[in-house]
């Protein structure tokens, strides 16, 4: 049997812990940690005062001013302090995780089976802010034993430890300084093999050593392991350390080899579940069609994954499936690696009512006593809900609930038929909903009860055909080819003969043809038919409108052209399709778009900064050109209005690119802000042009040489 995968999993979450860095910390520079060694004397004050003060149970610890123009230190850490204020903030909005601790007492050296240690001892969870321009420490919590050198050390000595009884007894020590230390060394020296000197009692921290694993891999000796008065503010992440104990406790009740045949045997039924009657449901918020289906479906018992772009309903799903099963006296875990998608869940359920039923809990230690509180809340309000349960008007609401639930089922059969019928393709071959958003209900119509008899793809075919037979109908109507003679009744054996017939006139000597035919009887005949009414008005016509036109010279060049005017009638559909887009755009065209576009680049690389919300607003002079345009179309110059302008810039460039790849003529302004007269210009011609064929068979006619 292949090794368990809840072993598997806690020798990866172990191996991950071991490597954490609040285990080994090689190094302060660069690893978003300050030295509290640094804090020495900077507010008049030995850098242990901010220790003793922390041990007294001191509510806010002044650390340093926020600047000093007289001390250089002191607004680099100023500096160092704002950085790792920031970064807490940002991991409490994005997990929830209270990661900011200051460590005192660091074990150093290594342990029996050869992991190289410089870890902190105890950490104590702490804010900083600033207050009156001084940055202050506020202690939240108590202290703790660093779980990681816990489990670090559990694994290289087999030795158990209950963390939490080990952390009450931390905190039942005296809030002396001195007492607390003495206190302390016992405890030390009880627990771990750890070499405790007198230096713990000195009322001084030492500077934090730079070095490096390897080195320190070297010089220290195994087994030994020694405590060192050095003190870190910074983030340490335990989160992977707290799950161990709880995989483990896993491993001893498990015996599945994969994931499969454990899921099988928890979760697979045996029959499957019918999808549970509508009073049998308690959602809280509305539902759709997917939300409902997800409902039944996981009601049912089964296992699914719902995706969905932002705002589709994801957290309003979740909290349906959440009150369904309070309501039937389930328990319900929501997890979640996001801080804010635990906090919609939450905040949904509270503003219905569900608040006291929900224990919302971003940190597994700050908020375990707010959470054991509204535990003891709901256990003291017991009796007052039974209460409610058995009033008059729970039992009224009952009946109200089951009178809907009919109601709905009723519908829903009714509506499910519907939507059968819409989907039903047996009768046309397509179903009835797919025809209707096909149809074209302005198009032209053939009344005729022949065709109700056609299926879908019979009808195509006859609108292909029909389509194919009436342009050859208008297009012929009139003429010779209407009344043509027609060759179907002709058989194959009649095809010797047809050959036999255009040999004979292909080999027709025309010289030989009467004197009828010569030149000056041809040119006579022209002379008559230019002499005819319809031809002189046809050409008048055509000159007559070419004087019209607003654009008379790029009619010219493309007329004995016929690239050119391939290439008007693509400039033709890009104006048309460029007419479209910019209708859908908020913003104008603008006036000088070359200077526009020295903006766009750097403004992007601006957007892409995290301080880009503060940092652009003061740099609008800078940009004045986009700064302007956004002014003229009523917009402030904000980050989120910039980066809808460079959306609709980067639309407007791309169609002033495509004309540019198109403008061949000479006569034509092919500017963007003037494309509704460029336009008229361009189908006014063309509409010119395709009369124009009148024109050349009349010029053909006036070459009397030919």
């Amino acid at each position: 049997m292949s090794e368990s995968i809840f072993q598997n999993y806690l020798n990866r979450l172990t191996d991950l812990s071991s490597k954490n860095k609040s285990l080994y910390i090689p190094k302060i520079e660069g690893s978003g940690f300050i030295d509290l060694f640094e804090f020495d004397f900077l507010n008049n004050e030995p850098s242990f005062e901010i220790l003793q003060k922390l041990i007294q149970g001191k509510k806010k610890i002044p650390l340093i001013p926020e600047s000093d123009p007289r001390q250089a230190s002191i607004n680099t850490l100023s500096k160092a302090l704002s950085r790792l204020d920031f970064r807490d903030q940002l991991t409490q909005e994005e997990t929830g995780d209270h990661a900011l601790f200051l460590s005192w007492l660091f074990v150093e050296g290594k342990m029996i089976n050869g992991q190289v240690l410089r870890a902190p001892l105890l950490i104590h969870s702490v804010t900083i802010k600033k207050e009156q321009e001084t940055w202050i420490l506020v202690p939240e919590g108590s202290w703790q034993l660093n779980p990681v050198f816990l489990l670090a050390y559990r694994l290289a000595y087999k030795k158990e430890f209950e963390s939490e009884i080990l952390e009450d007894e931390l905190n039942s020590f005296s809030k002396d300084p001195t007492e607390f230390r003495t206190q302390l060394s016992r405890f030390i020296q009880d627990l771990f093999a750890i070499q405790v000197s007198s230096s713990l009692f000195e009322n001084r921290i030492d500077r934090f050593p730079n070095s490096q694993k390897s080195l320190d891999k070297s010089n220290f000796a195994d087994g030994k392991i020694s405590l060192k008065n050095y003190s870190l503010l910074g983030q340490y992440s335990h989160r992977g350390s707290f799950l161990i104990k709880e995989y483990e406790a896993l491993l001893g009740k498990t015996h599945h080899p994969n994931l499969e045949e454990f899921f099988q045997e928890k979760f697979l039924f045996p029959q499957e579940i019918p999808i549970p009657k509508e009073d049998k449901l308690f959602p809280i918020f509305p539902l759709d069609a997917s939300q409902e289906h997800v409902l039944h479906s996981v009601r049912q018992g089964k296992s699914l994954v719902v995706e969905g772009p932002p705002g589709t309903g994801k957290s309003q799903l979740i909290a349906n499936l959440v009150s369904d099963y309070i309501a039937r006296g389930k328990k319900v875990l929501v997890v979640s690696q996001k801080r804010a998608a635990l906090d919609v869940v939450f905040e949904r359920m509270k503003k219905v009512g569900f608040g006291e039923f929900l224990g919302l809990v971003h940190d597994y230690k700050v908020d375990q006593k707010s959470l054991f509180l509204k535990i003891k809340s709901q256990i003291d309000s017991i009796e007052s809900y039974q209460e409610l349960n058995r009033g008059i008007d729970s039992m009224f609401l009952e009946r109200e609930i089951l009178g809907y639930s009919k109601t709905i089922k009723r519908l829903s059969e009714k509506f499910e038929e519907l939507r059968d019928s819409l989907i039903d393709s047996s009768a046309a071959g397509i179903p009835i909903k797919a025809m209707y958003l096909q149809a074209n209900m302005t198009g032209e119509t053939i009344d005729s009860p022949l065709l109700v008899h056609l299926n879908w793809e019979e009808a195509q075919t006859f609108k292909k055909e029909f389509q194919i037979f009436k342009a050859y109908k208008s297009k012929f109507e009139g003429t010779f080819w209407e009344k043509r003679v027609s060759f179907s009744h002709l058989k194959p054996v009649n095809f010797p003969q047809i050959v036999q017939a255009i040999e004979e006139i292909e080999t027709y000597d025309l010289n030989s043809a009467p004197n009828a035919w010569n030149k000056i009887f041809l040119i006579e005949e022209k002379k008559i038919l230019l002499n005819q009414e319809g031809f002189s008005k046809e050409m008048q016509n055509s000159l007559d409108d070419f004087k019209s036109l607003a654009n008379p010279g790029l009619a010219l060049e493309i007329t004995f052209d016929p690239k050119k005017r391939k290439v008007l009638n693509k400039v033709q559909k890009l104006i048309s399709a460029a007419t479209k887009k910019l209708q859908t755009l908020d913003f104008q065209i603008p006036h000088d778009i070359t200077s526009l576009k020295v903006d766009q680049m750097e403004l992007e690389n601006q957007l892409k900064s995290w301080f880009a919300p503060i940092l652009l607003p003061l740099k609008k002079k800078r940009f004045s050109n986009f700064s302007k345009w956004l002014e003229l179309n009523g917009k402030k110059f904000t980050p989120k209005n910039i980066e809808k302008a460079l959306e609709e810039f980067e639309i407007i460039q791309g169609i002033v690119d495509e004309m540019n790849k198109l403008n061949d003529f000479t006569n034509l302004d092919f500017s963007i802000s003037h494309l509704e007269s460029l336009k008229n210009e361009v189908n006014e011609v063309l509409v010119w042009l395709s009369n124009m064929e009148t024109l050349k068979r009349i010029i053909g006619i006036l070459d009397l040489n030919s």
